[in-house]
């Protein structure tokens, strides 16, 4: 543990107080002072494990909130697959009215197992980061990505029938790789640069590049996520302001206020000058 205070330090204490080490003066206000050290020991052990506390909460909430939907998709897919259900009908299928129930249905349905896996290792991830770090927008997010991925996708007229999360997935991946350069966040940005890391190469699927591949809802969800990262850009995480920027802040104030200062006396002292001269002109001046 570190010694707060050394007793050369305790030495200069004494030295200030300007009594003897051993008088009762000298004790007093050493108890008060240690009182108060402790005090202030206890405070800091408690912010820190406040701070703790709710950084294990987040954690918990976001990681809920994911294994939920994980849950969903896992249960249809067994479901379907034990009991031949045939819930991948159900699917989106663009500008169809059977195809409507598929905008809610599209991301709990998955082709195979490889399709869930994938789909399942992207939501986990994306997901987490999604609940971590914008929890006060998190479930809006969401919520317009889930449903506006599927309407766009729906209206885009475009053939099959469409299942998957990846189109959810996208539009998380767009979302914060767009957000956090969008908001200059530091934390955000370094979330965005581990987004662009894992799932930079992603992108080449928004093209028909793949057979069987929906890359008409990979799109509609990246657009999706796009304009979210963009309409939401004031609302939620703000970017910390450090004790340099108010200093900064303040110094530029204050040598503006001196400029305006100046400039105020410069133009009294012109205003005084003109008048000598008017009066010396006239010889009035002494």
């Amino acid at each position: 543990m570190r010694r707060l205070f050394p007793p050369q330090a305790l030495r200069v204490q004494l030295s200030k107080l300007r009594c003897e080490p051993k008088s009762t003066a000298c004790d007093t206000h050493l108890t008060q002072g240690f009182t108060i050290l402790g005090d202030l020991h206890k405070v800091n052990n408690m912010n820190t494990s406040t701070q703790a506390n709710d950084d294990r909460h987040l954690i918990y909430n976001a990681l809920l909130r994911v294994v939920i939907g994980i849950v969903a998709m896992w249960g249809l897919y067994f479901l379907n697959e034990q009991f031949g259900l045939g819930l991948k009908n159900w699917g989106n299928r663009p500008l169809t009215t059977e195809g409507l129930v598929g905008i809610l249905s599209m991301p709990f349905l998955h082709g195979d197992f490889e399709h869930l896996w994938g789909n399942t290792i992207s939501w986990f991830t994306l997901g987490s980061l999604l609940f971590y770090f914008y929890r006060s927008l998190g479930a809006k997010v969401l919520l317009w990505t889930y449903l506006g991925g599927g309407v766009l996708l729906w209206l885009s007229g475009a053939g099959g029938n469409h299942i998957g999360a990846s189109g959810v997935v996208y539009g998380l991946a767009a979302f914060l790789f767009l957000s956090g350069p969008i908001r200059r966040h530091p934390n955000l940005m370094r979330v965005s640069l581990v987004v662009a890391f894992l799932y930079g190469g992603i992108i080449w699927y928004v093209m028909p590049v793949k057979a069987g591949v929906s890359w008409e809802g990979h799109l509609a969800g990246a657009l999706v996520g796009a304009v979210l990262a963009w309409t939401l850009r004031n609302r939620g995480p703000v970017r910390p302001v450090y004790q340099w920027q108010i200093d900064e802040q303040l110094e530029l104030e204050e040598q503006r206020e001196a400029e305006r200062e100046a400039a105020l006396e410069l133009a009294r002292l012109e205003e005084y000058w003109e008048e000598y001269e008017a009066l010396r002109d006239a010889g009035l001046n002494d």
